[in-house]
């Protein structure tokens, strides 16, 4: 709505915008099982391009803008839940839950981090600009995730989940 509204968009049209987005994020969603076993690099290069259609969408006219951010929202959300699939298949034992959990404790530090940015950064910049800066950390993520995400393992591969979860952390 931030940025819809730095570009002039009336308040009637700002929840449909939004509702666009929203769909966005819905499918990329519901595609993650046609993607779930699609290797870390393309997970990478789908959280890069859905970054880069964000930014270019909050700097774009709004109409054609939020259409770039809804398509980036899909990619960016659809590359999340495989990541995060992926990470809860590649540990066993009591650990996982802890892994989990601290992955969901550093997530919210980041979220908190990023609004304490936004804030600061609203007194210098506009919010499709600042929105448009979020891709360089996206970028840096998904650089990680192209070298370090691990490859889907089959539950039914000899070994078990157990075994596979070693071989990944082998490679």
């Amino acid at each position: 709505p931030l940025v819809a509204r730095d570009h002039g968009v009336s308040t009637t049209v700002v929840p449909i915008l939004i509702a666009v987005t929203v769909v966005g994020q819905a499918v990329g969603t519901a595609l993650v099982g046609r993607t779930a076993a699609v290797s870390g690099r393309v997970v990478a290069l789908m959280l890069a391009v859905g970054a880069v259609l964000i930014s270019v969408g909050a700097l774009s006219t709004p109409y054609a803008g939020f259409l770039a951010i809804a398509v980036g929202y899909g990619l960016c959300n659809n590359a999340m839940v495989v990541g995060e699939t992926r990470l809860q298949d590649s540990i066993s034992g009591p650990a996982r839950a802890t892994v989990t959990s601290v992955l969901g404790v550093l997530e919210e530090i980041g979220a908190i981090s990023l609004f304490a940015c936004f804030a600061l950064g609203s007194r210098v910049l506009g919010f499709p600009e600042l929105i448009a800066l979020l891709a360089l950390p996206t970028l840096l993520v998904a650089t990680a995730v192209a070298r370090w995400l691990p490859d889907r393992r089959e539950h039914g591969e000899e070994g078990g989940v157990e075994d596979s979860a070693v071989g990944a952390s082998e490679s």
